[in-house]
């Protein structure tokens, strides 16, 4: 099965492209989380109640740091190829 080898030419991605890619998506979303943690906090401290804007902006920061790594990864990886391999038009 030429599909399993290791040496298989054809599209594929590097490892150090992936490391990349996986280094700016954990510095997205630990940004994301601590900057609507951190906005949550100061909302805690303006409005005098405990904790509650902080969770509500951890709640937050889940399905938008999923939402912008995906975007990302799909700017990055799917949109600049169709799948016969030239540039995309608008």
């Amino acid at each position: 099965m030429k599909s399993l080898d290791k040496n298989v030419v054809g599209n594929t991605i590097s490892k150090k492209t992936l490391r990349k890619q996986y280094l700016l998506s954990v510095l997205l979303s630990i940004g994301i989380t601590g900057t609507l943690i951190g906005a949550g906090y100061l909302i805690d401290l303006w409005q005098g109640t405990t904790f509650t804007y902080i969770l509500i902006g951890f709640v937050i920061s889940g399905p938008l740091s999923v939402w912008a790594n995906y975007s990302l990864i799909k700017k990055k990886f799917i949109n600049p190829l169709d799948d016969f391999g030239r540039p995309r038009t608008k």
